[in-house]
């Protein structure tokens, strides 16, 4: 389901997030990976002197109404939440190493050892003495910075909380993940898990 609370038009209908941009009447949108690109209807009418967007999917099984807040042209960095990322850098032995992805819940309490997911996006994380992380993605690769008990993303300007738990004598690794779903849709982030 497109988590629809706002959307900005941007005046040359470029993309942000899972938004392909859009041209008149339509809302492209891709979740990411292999999902297909869905298109959005949308028609605009004016009631009571505000403006109202109508969208609808094209199965017309999800439907959403905005009301026009701002004429305002934003900058891509005046939308969404971001984080102080501006933290000093504080040594932690505990996390230095390779760490494997080996799955993603919503809530740290349900995660379940028995339970993993070999389909992940985010595939391993690197961090070094020095302050610098490195994420191994299925297509890509991220190098940012991390401080004890936080991953800092300097592009997103977000700082994702790490912790640990050791269960049956095995340490886990859970990092927030705070993505486009927490910067531009406001959500609470899940936790991607990882082992050595």
């Amino acid at each position: 389901m497109m988590p629809l609370k706002k959307y900005i038009f941007w005046k040359t209908g470029k993309k942000y997030w899972i938004f392909e941009g859009w041209t008149k009447g339509f809302l492209p949108v891709h979740y990411g990976g292999n999902e297909p690109v869905l298109c959005y209807k949308y028609t605009i009418r004016k009631e009571d002197n505000n403006n109202f967007l109508f969208v609808e999917s094209s199965d017309k099984q999800q439907r959403y109404v905005l009301k026009k807040t701002s004429d305002k042209h934003f900058h891509i960095n005046e939308i969404g939440q971001r984080d102080n990322i501006n933290l000093p850098f504080i040594a932690d032995d505990r996390v230095l190493g390779r760490w494997k992805s080996i799955c993603f819940v919503n809530n740290a309490d349900d995660f379940d050892p028995n339970n993993s997911d070999n389909e992940l996006w985010l595939k391993e994380i690197n961090f070094y003495p020095n302050g610098r992380v490195v994420r191994i993605y299925s297509d890509e690769t991220w190098e940012d910075k991390w401080t004890k008990g936080f991953v800092l993303d300097c592009k997103k300007s977000t700082a994702s909380q790490y912790t640990f738990k050791s269960i049956d004598n095995i340490e886990y690794l859970f990092v927030e993940w705070k993505m486009g779903n927490y910067v531009y849709g406001g959500a609470k982030p899940g936790y991607y898990v990882f082992t050595r």
